[in-house]
């Protein structure tokens, strides 16, 4: 190949006079690599934001593990200082939670009851950047804060009461009963919005029959998810406290749920795009039947084999070229303004297609990476370069006798 090919190979692809059929089959392979790439390149960009949200959303709230013994302890500020300085622990506090029935006029809903200390809370964690100062409310007593989807079922907003069912436990015979206020509102466009409460670690304490000061365990943060459980299973030899409970038992079923979609979703769609990069055959064998005539002369003028094959190699790649670019352009701008594009949709529309009912998240995440469109962009190419070598290698094969014969 050389630049006799290339020349050729822009002229036949840029060529107006060309058969209709072969500029119809031409467009139409062009048409579906733009379309296969842009789709894929979109189709990974959500992927992408479902497991970012999922990693800095519902687990930036659910603690990465947590550790507890058998009962309430008081002892949690020596656990708290081991976690602390425990190497690959980002941040640790104490926490207590009951599953609740909590009341609102008419209305009555199950609820996770979830207590915190807002002074050892996670710093820079989720919640301190959804709430800011409004977490430091509950220090006051009687205090709580729902998840805003519970919010909505329950009719109930910030500064109105509620009423809080915990079932009996230990030597309680009755459920215990409190009333408490809001003082927020929580958004966290999450699966949490619906069942959260957030109150004080000595309301639950309190609730429970025990001291102010105690808690159920110590939550953790680590800074690599996937080593949670074994930094929790030495936090336990050093505390005691023999309950390990780490974020792949309660979610780490739809993380790979996740991984799964994602990596079906792109096989699925690299098979699109070498259908699409194998219509460049069909374009090609067509191109080479409508140029016989012209190959034939070229070969009697001294034009060699290699020459002959680099040409409709090159208005393969040309193709593809044409293909990816406008794909890779198109699919960019769709991963970038998809998330606003479904939410206009569902505001013009009045159908909200994610509910956190059934969804992880209530929106349309999307994350674009470089990576993930250059991989794209060169598997689409590569298909389309070794498309177009049997259309390449009929053109040479072409006998010039046979083919002047005739003319």
């Amino acid at each position: 190949m050389n630049g006799f090919s290339l020349f050729v190979a822009l002229r036949y692809t840029l060529s107006r006079r060309q058969s209709h059929l072969v500029a119809f089959i031409s467009r139409v392979s062009t048409i579906g690599l733009v379309l296969a790439v842009s789709i894929l390149i979109t189709v990974m960009s959500v992927m992408n934001g479902f497991e970012r949200e999922l990693r800095e959303r519902i687990l930036a709230i659910v603690p990465h593990a947590t550790l507890s013994g058998f009962g309430q302890t008081q002892q949690w500020p020596e656990y708290l200082q081991l976690a602390q300085q425990h190497p690959g622990v980002s941040a640790a506090a104490p926490f207590s939670y009951r599953q609740a029935l909590v009341m609102h006029q008419q209305s009555v809903r199950a609820a996770l009851l979830y207590g915190i200390d807002p002074r050892h809370e996670l710093q820079g964690g989720v919640l301190q950047q959804l709430l800011g100062e409004q977490l430091l409310s509950l220090e006051q007593p009687g205090t709580v804060i729902v998840g805003s989807r519970l919010a909505d079922k329950l009719g109930i907003s910030a500064g109105q009461s509620l009423r809080v069912v915990l079932p009996a436990a230990g030597e309680q015979r009755l459920p215990a009963v409190d009333y408490l206020t809001v003082t927020a509102v929580l958004h966290s466009g999450t699966e949490l919005d619906q069942r959260l409460l957030l109150t004080h670690r000595s309301r639950i304490a309190s609730l429970s029959g025990n001291a102010p000061d105690a808690v159920d365990g110590i939550r953790i943060q680590v800074d690599d998810l996937f080593a949670a459980r074994a930094i929790a299973d030495q936090l336990a030899e050093l505390t005691g406290l023999y309950q390990v409970r780490d974020w792949s038992r309660s979610h780490g079923n739809l993380f790979h749920a996740v991984q799964m979609s994602r990596k079906l979703v792109l096989l699925l769609v690299l098979i699109i795009i070498a259908v699409a990069a194998f219509n460049v055959v069909s374009t090609l064998v067509l191109a080479v039947n409508d140029k016989a005539a012209d190959i034939a002369i070229l070969r009697t003028m001294g034009c060699r084999d290699g020459q002959i094959q680099g040409i409709f190699i090159l208005q393969g790649l040309l193709i593809g070229l044409l293909g990816v670019g406008i794909g890779v352009a198109l699919g960019v701008l769709l991963s970038v303004s998809v998330s606003q594009l479904v939410s206009v949709i569902e505001r013009l529309s009045g159908v909200h297609f994610l509910q956190s009912e059934v969804y992880p998240v209530d929106h349309l995440p999307s994350q674009l990476l470089a990576s993930d469109v250059a991989v794209v962009a060169g598997a689409a190419l590569l298909l389309s370069i070794l498309a177009s070598w049997l259309p390449a290698w009929l053109a040479r094969r072409i006998a010039p006798a046979r083919i002047l014969r005739y003319e």
